[in-house]
C-alpha cells in the first residue's frame, strides 16, 4: 500500500513527464494521508496551480478556497500559504471582478505586512502583492489607490533593495506612467516611463527578444506624453525610436508586430500634420501606414479593413495641404469606397467615418470648382450629396452628427447655389482662401486685421448686389466673427460687439459667435453673463472639431497675453473652474 511519500514521488514524476492531469490524481491521493497542516496547504496550492495551468480555472479557485479552510495558526509558514492562496484567488478574479480581487489582496497584504516586519525575506511577496492590488484598483479606475500601491511597492524596494527585481521595478514605473497618462498628468507619466525605459534598454542589450517589445511600448508612450506636453520634436524622436524597435521585432515576429508598426506610422503622420504642419512628412508616414495595412488587410480583412480605410483617408487629408493637393483625390476616393463597404455591413460603427470622407471629397470638389471653374465638379458634388443623404439621416443624434449635417447642408447650398452669381462667388472664395493663408502666416494682430478687413469689404460689396445669396452667408458670418475676435484681442470691445451682433443677425447656429459674445460680456465686466454663456457651450465643437471648453481656455489665455483681461477677472475664471484641464 502506498504511503504519503510514494504519492508525492509519483506525482512529481508525472509532472516531469508532462502528464499534469494524472499528477493531480496522485497529489489528491497524497492529500488523504498528508501528515501535517502545512503540507496539506502546500499540496493544495500546488494542485490549484496545476488545475489553472491546464485550463480548469473554476476548479483552481475552488481548490485555493479549500486551502483557506485549514485551521488558523500564527506560524509564519502557515500564514505564507494562506497569503499565497489569497493572492492566487485575487489574480484569478482579474480582470472580470476587480472588486473581489481587491478583497483577496487586502487579506494577503495584511499577512505579508506582518510577516515582513518580522522577516525581511517576505518583503518581495509584500511588494508583489501591493502591485497586484494596484492593478486591480487600476481596472476599477481608482487611480489614487492604484498609485498608492505601486508607490508603496517602490518604497519597499527602496528600503529593502531586493524586494523587487529590476523587471518588477520597471513594471511598477510603467504602470505608474499609464495611470498618470489616464489622469492627463503627462509630466509624471513621462518621468515614470523614462525610468522603465532605462531598465528595458539595459535588458535589451543582453536579451533583445525579451525586452525590445517593452522598449517599443515605452518609446511610444513617451512620444504620447511629450505630445501632451507640446514637446513635438521630442515626440517625433520617440516615435522614430518606436519605429526602430518595431522594425527589428517585425523581422522576428511579423504576425505579432506589423500592426504596431503600422499604428506607429499612423500616429507619426498625425503628429506631423496636426502639430507641426509638416504635411509632406505626414504624407510619407501615411503612405508607409497604407502599405502595411494593405498587407495586414489581405490576410485579415475583417480585422484591418477599417484601419486601411482610415490610413487612406488620412493620407488624402495630408495631400490636400501640399502643393500636389490634386493627388489627394485618389486616396480619398479609395477611403470612400472602403468606408462605404464597411457602412453597408455596420452602419452604427462606420457610418460617421463614411460621412467624414464624403465631406472631404465634397470640399475637394468645391476647391476644384473654384480653381478650374469646371461645372462638372458641381455635378459630382450634387451626386455625392444625394448618395450620402440616407446615410446621414441614419446617424444617431449627437453634437457630432449635428455638426456634420450642418456641413452637408452648407455644401448642399453651395453646390445648388452655383448659378448667375457663380463667378463672383468663386472669385471671392478664392480670394478668401489666399487672405486666410496670409492671416495664418503672421502673428501680428494689425496685419491679421488688415487681411480680415479685405475679406469683409469684398463680402460687403458682394451682398449689396446679391443680398439673398446663401453660399456665402456662413463665410460672411464667420468673417464678421473673426474680425470681432481680432477687435477683442486689441481691447476694442465695443467694435467687437457690433461686428458679432451683425454675425448673429444671420441667424446661423454658430457657437463660435456665442463664444466671442461671452468674451465681450467678460471684458465689459459682466462675468456672470459670460460664465452662463460659456457653460452652455460645453460639449459643443468648433469648426475644427475642438470642444468649446478647451477653445474658451485657449481664448482666455490669449486675451490675457494681450493684456486685455484684468487679473481679477482671470482669477474669477479660475475660481469658477473655467481654466481647469479638459479631460
Amino acid at each position: 500500500m502506498k504511503n504519503f511519500e510514494d504519492y508525492i514521488a509519483e506525482a512529481e514524476g508525472l509532472l516531469q513527464a508532462n502528464r499534469p492531469e494524472e499528477a493531480v490524481h496522485s497529489f489528491e491521493s497524497a492529500l488523504k494521508v498528508v501528515p501535517t497542516t502545512l503540507l496539506k496547504m502546500q499540496i493544495g496550492n500546488t494542485v490549484a496551480r496545476i488545475r489553472e495551468l491546464t485550463g480548469a480555472r473554476p476548479e483552481a479557485a475552488a481548490q485555493f478556497l479549500e486551502v483557506l479552510e485549514a485551521p488558523q495558526s500564527e506560524a509564519p509558514e502557515i500564514q505564507e500559504q494562506r497569503a499565497l492562496s489569497l493572492n492566487n484567488l485575487g489574480r484569478l478574479s482579474l480582470p472580470e471582478d476587480p472588486e473581489a480581487a481587491i478583497g483577496y489582496f487586502n487579506q494577503s497584504i495584511a499577512i505579508y505586512t506582518a510577516l515582513s516586519e518580522a522577516d525581511s525575506r517576505y518583503c518581495t511577496h509584500h511588494a508583489h502583492s501591493l502591485m497586484a492590488r494596484g492593478e486591480a484598483y487600476y481596472l476599477r479606475k481608482k487611480y489614487w489607490y492604484s498609485k498608492k500601491d505601486y508607490k508603496a511597492a517602490l518604497e519597499l524596494n527602496r528600503r529593502h533593495t531586493k524586494a523587487l527585481d529590476a523587471d518588477m521595478e520597471a513594471l511598477a514605473h510603467y504602470q505608474l506612467g499609464a495611470i498618470y497618462t489616464d489622469e492627463f498628468n503627462a509630466y509624471d507619466a513621462q518621468s515614470n516611463y523614462q525610468k522603465a525605459l532605462d531598465r528595458y534598454l539595459e535588458g535589451a542589450s543582453e536579451n533583445p527578444r525579451k525586452y525590445r517589445p517593452l522598449v517599443a511600448a515605452c518609446q511610444n508612450n513617451l512620444a504620447v506624453s511629450h505630445l501632451q506636453l507640446e514637446g513635438y520634436d521630442k515626440a517625433v524622436e520617440h516615435y522614430r525610436k518606436t519605429l526602430e524597435a518595431y522594425q527589428w521585432l517585425c523581422q522576428e515576429k511579423p504576425e505579432t508586430f506589423l500592426p504596431y508598426l503600422a499604428a506607429t506610422y499612423s500616429s507619426l503622420g498625425i503628429l506631423y500634420a496636426d502639430k507641426k504642419n509638416q504635411y509632406s512628412e505626414a504624407l510619407l508616414a501615411g503612405q508607409k501606414a497604407i502599405a502595411l495595412y494593405e498587407n495586414l488587410s489581405e490576410s485579415s480583412p475583417d480585422k484591418y479593413r477599417h484601419y486601411l480605410a482610415t490610413a487612406y483617408h488620412n493620407s488624402g487629408i495630408y495631400a490636400l495641404e501640399t502643393p500636389q493637393w490634386k493627388d489627394a483625390f485618389k486616396d480619398l476616393l479609395r477611403a470612400l469606397e472602403m468606408r462605404k463597404e464597411l457602412t453597408n455591413r455596420d452602419m452604427e460603427a462606420f457610418g460617421a467615418d463614411y460621412c467624414v470622407t464624403a465631406l472631404n471629397i465634397l470640399e475637394f470638389y468645391q476647391r476644384q470648382l473654384e480653381v478650374e471653374k469646371d461645372i462638372q465638379f458641381r455635378i459630382r458634388g450634387l451626386e455625392l450629396l444625394a448618395e450620402m443623404k440616407p446615410v446621414l439621416m441614419s446617424l444617431p443624434e449627437s453634437p457630432t452628427s449635428a455638426n456634420m449635417k450642418n456641413d452637408f447642408d452648407f455644401l448642399g447650398t453651395y453646390f445648388n447655389g452655383i448659378d448667375a452669381e457663380e463667378i463672383q462667388t468663386l472669385g471671392i472664395l478664392e480670394n478668401m482662401r489666399l487672405w486666410d493663408q496670409e492671416i495664418d502666416s503672421t502673428l501680428d494682430l494689425k496685419e491679421k486685421a488688415s487681411y480680415q478687413a479685405r475679406i469683409l469689404a469684398s463680402l460687403d460689396d458682394f451682398f449689396k448686389n446679391f443680398p439673398e445669396n446663401k453660399t456665402l452667408r456662413k463665410p460672411f458670418a464667420l468673417a464678421l466673427n473673426n474680425m470681432g475676435w481680432l477687435c477683442l484681442c486689441e481691447g476694442a470691445v465695443g467694435e467687437a460687439r457690433k461686428l458679432l451682433n451683425r454675425a448673429a443677425a444671420h441667424q446661423l447656429d454658430l457657437p463660435a459667435i456665442v463664444c466671442n459674445l461671452a468674451h465681450c460680456d467678460l471684458l465689459e465686466g459682466h462675468a456672470s453673463d459670460a460664465l452662463a454663456r460659456y457653460e452652455k457651450l460645453y460639449g459643443q465643437k468648433n469648426e475644427s472639431n475642438t470642444d468649446f471648453h478647451k477653445v474658451i481656455q485657449e481664448d482666455v489665455s490669449k486675451l490675457k497675453s494681450y493684456n486685455v483681461i484684468p487679473e481679477e477677472v482671470f482669477q474669477t475664471l479660475e475660481t469658477a473652474g473655467i481654466l481647469k484641464s479638459v479631460k
